[in-house]
Order: C-alpha cells, then structure tokens, then sequence
C-alpha cells in the first residue's frame, strides 16, 4: 500500500481475503489520524515536500540564514536509507521528485554542513536514471517523464561531476518534440509546472556545452515559453489548461520560466501583476490545487499557494530592473 496515503489505505487490498491482516493494520493507522470534527485527511501529511519546496523558495528570497539553517537540518533528518527522499515524514518509499527538491535546497542552503546528504541523495538519482538519458519518478526502468527529468537535471546540474547526466537529460527532454512533448501533466495537474522545470533545465546548459545541444535546448526553451505566451489569460495569469480560469500557482509556475525570457516582458509584467492583485491582506495566497496522487486524484496544501508565489516572486526579482510590474511592485511595497 502506497505510504501516508489514506485512500490507497482503503482500497489497494480490500477485496483480496488473504489481506485482510495488512487490511486491518492499516486500518488501526487510519483511526489514529481521524481529525476531531471526524474528518480524514487525504493524505499523512506533506512534510518532506513542503520544506525542500519552501526552504528553496525562502533561501532564493534571502530569508535569514539562521531560520535556513534550521529548515535544511531538519530536512537532512528525513533522509531514506537509500538515499533519496519521500514526500512526507515516515514514508520510506523515495522518489525522484522529491530528492530533487532536497539536493537544490540543501545545496543553496548548507552545502558544507549536509555534504554527505546531498552526496547521498545524488547518488539516489543517479540510480533512477533510464538509458534514454530520462528520468521516471520511481524506479529506472519505468518510462521517463519530462517533469522528473527536468527535476533531476536542475539537481544535479549544480555538481560539475554530474555536468554529462544533466546534458543528458537535457537531451532527453529536447528529444520530445518540442512543446507538444514538453507540456506534461503528471505530479501536478498544470502543464506551466513541467514548462517552468524544462526552461529551467534548458538554461542549465552551459556555454562550452556541445553546439548541437545548445542549440537544441535554447529552440526547445524558445518553443515552449512561445506556447505559454500564447496561453496567457486576459487577466495575466494561467489555469491549469488553456482556457481554464487563472489561479496563483499555475500563474507562479509560468512566471519562472518567464523571468528566463526577457523577450517576453509585456507576458512576464501581466502575470506579476496578476500575482499582485490576488495577494490577500495578511500577505498569503488561495489557489486552486494542483497537486495530484496517486494520479489523477487531486488534493489540496493550502500553504503550496504561498510558496509557490515567494519561488516565483524570488525568480522575478533579478528579471524586474526593467519590468513595469517590478516598478509597481517596489512602489506597493
């Protein structure tokens, strides 16, 4: 049964009589998460996920290191004998997703301190990684997926050691086709998540990199940031599909990859304004979920709304020197 998730709990084994003990242990863990009003949460928690995502968003921003510090400790402490990370605390089962998320934050954030984690962890990733040069989410030998391959790339990209598997993972993603491949609902149910992970991915490559795949990630990142431009709702922002209605994190999303293409600055000044109207008085953001598991079953994490905007507002921030929006957002402030 998947781990800290209450519906595969529920369902996985029920109608098999041979499980009827695992049936009845998971059970007796489900009681003991009844909320006081008798709700059920859908799943354990979400605990590994939210720090890697939060402390990466507050370590961009130049939150004080101290609060950093702390975070990063913490999440080190999750680690999974295999190395890699699972998506809350006491899930053994790691994945790529979420180790991913821990190497970059552990590395902005204490590098030094947590060397062997990250070391331990990139081994972890490594591990996954398909002969196509892609990545899946759990085991190598699944089919790889855009989203995990860009997650993976923008991990490992940051140790010179690894500069071969990232260009190889950049090279899986070019492979797709450009944005009618790219654009990928998986883990989350926008496609701006795979878009801004992949733009991500693209620039990672380096100058002294083959001229072929220079050439071939700077098309692809072209290609796809054209897309979400012409997606772009009339109010700055972006649903989850074209024509849905706008919400924070998908707009959030589509930002970071923007602020990597100053030639879109009218697209990138709408949704940071668009950003700025739906920021509510005690600073924090509502959304729309987006977060998916086991696909395709939606569910909410209220406080992804807040952190997906910060990562958003921190990679806006160096791309506003000239943006109309970052004019007007200094001004607000």
């Amino acid at each position: 049964m998947r781990q800290g998730n209450h519906l595969a709990r529920l369902l996985a084994l029920r109608k098999h009589p041979e499980h009827r003990p695992a049936v009845r242990r998971a059970l007796r863990a489900v009681v003991a998460e009844l909320r006081p009003d008798g709700g059920l949460p859908y799943i354990t928690g979400l605990d590994v996920f939210a720090t890697a995502f939060a402390g990466l968003a507050l370590a961009t921003s130049g939150t004080p290191a101290p609060l950093i510090a702390s975070m990063a400790d913490a999440l080190a402490a999750q680690q999974n004998s295999d190395g890699g990370f699972g998506y809350t605390v006491g899930v053994r089962q790691s994945d790529v997703d979420d180790t991913s998320y821990a190497i970059e934050f552990l590395r902005t954030a204490a590098p030094r301190t947590h060397t062997a984690t990250i070391e331990r962890a990139e081994a972890y990733l490594l591990a996954r990684r398909n002969p196509d040069g892609g990545f899946p989410t759990f085991a190598a030998g699944a089919p790889s997926e855009v989203a995990m391959t860009a997650a993976a790339v923008n991990a490992l990209s940051g140790n010179p050691a690894h500069r071969a598997v990232a260009e190889r993972g950049v090279a899986f993603i070019v492979s797709q086709g450009g944005p009618a491949g790219v654009l990928e609902r998986g883990w989350s149910r926008n496609l701006t998540n795979a878009v801004f992970r992949a733009t991500l991915a693209c620039a990672s490559v380096r100058d002294d990199a083959p001229a072929a795949l220079r050439k071939a990630a700077s098309a692809t990142a072209r290609g796809i940031i054209g897309h979400l431009v012409s997606t772009q709702g009339q109010d700055g922002g972006w649903g989850h599909w074209r024509g849905d209605r706008s919400d924070p994190i998908s707009t959030a999303y589509a930002v970071i990859a923007l602020s990597r293409a100053p030639e879109q600055a009218d697209s990138f000044d709408r949704a940071l304004r668009y950003l700025v109207g739906r920021q509510r008085p005690d600073g924090g953001y509502v959304s729309r979920p987006d977060q998916v598991g086991p696909r395709p079953f939606s569910y909410d994490v209220p406080a992804l709304a807040d952190v997906c905007v910060l990562l958003a507002l921190a990679h806006a921030a160096p791309a506003t020197g000239t943006s109309r929006a970052g004019r007007d957002r200094a001004t607000m402030g």
